[in-house]
């Protein structure tokens, strides 16, 4: 049988977009594929080749592939070949059943692929492509908004722990320098890459373009208070707002803010109003809690972003950032505040304002 490996890009899109495997499942199929042998197997494809399997396993464009030094390699509009020189643990490669077609085919795992990609990309994309993998939705291109959410049985195909234990079997190979520096602000469980990118602009430090607002989770459950039953008992429920943040010091520590991102409340009309009207009467049980909406409108005014994240500084009694050792009118003061607005404004641009295929071809082709 020919075969082949999809790596770096391919893979990750290929393990973000399908369904992941339970640790034991994934322990057992993972451990009986012999590393060393498919690796000395796999060759890049010719450009029919290459076409037949993005048929296969319905891709499209050009696609990542990983060989062996000496490995035949083909260069075309399809196919970019990616050399690995090392030894891969057990466990890195998960096997594509086309076995029926005569080929064998495999990906690389979400963790290795995952590094593999912290190759090509920036400190801020591995940041976004971390969250991703990380994330609770799978790419579907014929759902709404091109995302699904994962099943609770079923949630990331990989976490930040899983990162770091493979970076711990590869020593210094490369991109694992930048994969290390990525994962400190990564953060698990978006449901959407448009919230990974708003996180981001909202929370990471203002030298790689964010408002540095404080820490970042997503989804995390809040308790919001329902009342009394029939039996005269306090009631609750759970919310889960996709953005959640909390001050990294600061007198008003005790503050938190919830941000949702609600893509269909700008145009959905009466019903969608009354829905989230509902939503922020149940939030304001919470005490200490203060609730923010962006919508689709609002993620194409990057003013109205700036002029949100300086609310919610305010609420969570946040310093201005980046910190300033000259008064605020200053020429020094107004070069640093102009470059963190000019960082902020590119992510925006970059991240918020692109699909996730846009960010990925983008990382491809720098």
């Amino acid at each position: 049988m020919t075969t082949y490996i999809l790596s770096h890009i391919s893979a990750c899109t290929w393990n973000v977009s399908h369904r992941g495997l339970s640790d034991a499942d994934r322990g057992r199929i993972a451990g009986d594929v012999d590393v060393r042998s498919v690796m000395c197997a796999a060759r890049a494809p010719s450009y029919d080749e290459a076409s037949e399997l993005n048929w296969l396993l319905g891709l499209d464009g050009v696609q990542d592939y990983l060989v062996r030094p000496g490995a035949r390699m083909y260069r075309n509009s399809l196919v970019r070949t990616h050399v690995c020189s090392s030894d891969l643990p057990l466990g890195s490669l998960l096997p594509i059943d086309l076995s029926a077609q005569g080929l064998e085919v495999y990906v690389c795992c979400p963790e290795l692929s995952y590094v593999q990609v912290c190759q090509l990309a920036t400190l801020r994309d591995a940041i976004y492509l971390g969250m991703v993998a990380c994330s609770d939705f799978r790419l579907e291109p014929a759902a709404r908004g091109g995302v699904v959410f994962r099943s609770q049985e079923c949630r990331s195909t990989t976490s930040q722990v899983e990162i770091e234990r493979l970076l711990g079997s590869l020593a210094r190979e490369r991109g694992t320098k930048r994969a290390r520096a990525a994962l400190r602000y990564v953060r698990a469980h978006a449901r959407s890459p448009k919230e990974c990118a708003l996180g981001m602009l909202l929370c990471l430090p203002s030298s790689y373009g964010g408002f540095g607002l404080g820490e970042l989770s997503f989804n995390e459950r809040v308790c919001v208070y329902d009342g009394r039953n029939g039996n005269n008992e306090q009631s609750y429920s759970y919310r889960y707002p996709d953005i959640l943040i909390t001050p990294s010091s600061g007198a008003k520590r005790e503050r938190i803010v919830a941000v949702d991102y609600d893509p269909e409340s700008t145009h959905a009309g009466y019903d969608r109003e009354i829905s989230d009207a509902r939503r922020r009467n149940e939030l304001a049980t919470v005490g200490n809690l203060t609730h923010f909406t962006v919508t689709s409108e609002d993620i194409l005014d990057f003013d109205y972003l700036e002029t949100t994240a300086e609310r919610i500084r305010g609420v969570l009694g946040g310093r201005v950032r980046p910190a300033l050792r000259q008064g605020l009118n200053s020429w020094e003061s107004r070069q640093l505040l102009a470059e963190a607005r000019s960082k902020r404004k590119a992510l925006w641009e970059d991240l918020l304002l692109r699909t996730y295929e846009e960010v990925t071809s983008n990382v491809r082709t720098a």
